[in-house]
């Protein structure tokens, strides 16, 4: 084995499969659809890809499944990043302010 093909072996080790953790995650997601942290993995695995919207609508997907389990920090969280990449999302404001006029209600407020 010449040189440069020890370099490139060594450079390619690391990355052999780079579409491995996208298959691993999507496939997750598709077999258990209520699983946030699949998409949200899934979400960040495109973000890193620079695939804007399939990002976008895995985040959103993982934050209404945190808000349906009633894990509100959490959709909080991913909402607010989405607000700080992306402000034209109006949606998203809509979801946060929902999300906070529950808790009011809920704390009877």
């Amino acid at each position: 084995m010449g040189w440069m093909a020890q370099v490139k072996s060594l450079l390619t080790v690391g990355n052999s499969r780079p579409d491995s953790k996208e298959n691993g995650f999507r496939d997750l997601a598709h077999q258990e659809p209520g699983n946030a942290n699949a998409h949200l993995k899934l979400a960040e695995v495109y973000q890193k890809k620079g695939e804007k919207q399939k990002a976008v609508g895995e985040y959103l997907l993982a934050a209404d499944l945190f808000t349906k389990d009633q894990f509100y920090g959490r959709a909080l969280g991913i909402y607010k990043q989405l607000c700080r990449r992306d402000p034209s999302l109006d949606q998203v404001y809509l979801k946060m302010a929902e999300i906070y006029r529950q808790k009011a209600t809920r704390l009877g407020m």
